[in-house]
């Protein structure tokens, strides 16, 4: 009998902009259970914490440790022009 899986999640854990990050696995596997329904190889997520539970072609299941998301909002710059009130 084969060992069951162990899925690590690899993947940046912080996006900037708004923009999603791509998360997946380590190794392929033969189908993927994700957190957020998804059956696919790989994931864009937002904020959140995810796992994914996954089954070789030998029909063993083993599911990852979470992994947390933080995707942070574009910062603004805020600029003020101050003129010179000194006398010539």
């Amino acid at each position: 009998m084969a060992p069951n899986p162990e899925p690590v999640i690899v993947g940046p854990n912080f996006g900037c902009g708004g923009v999603p990050v791509v998360l997946t696995t380590e190794e392929p596997y033969a189908s993927y259970a994700w957190s957020d329904r998804s059956e696919n190889p790989s994931i864009s997520v937002g904020i959140g914490t995810y796992t994914v539970t996954v089954t070789t072609t030998d029909g063993c299941t083993g599911m990852s440790d979470p992994s947390s998301v933080v995707v942070a909002s574009s910062p603004v710059a805020s600029l003020q022009h101050q003129p010179d009130l000194r006398s010539p």
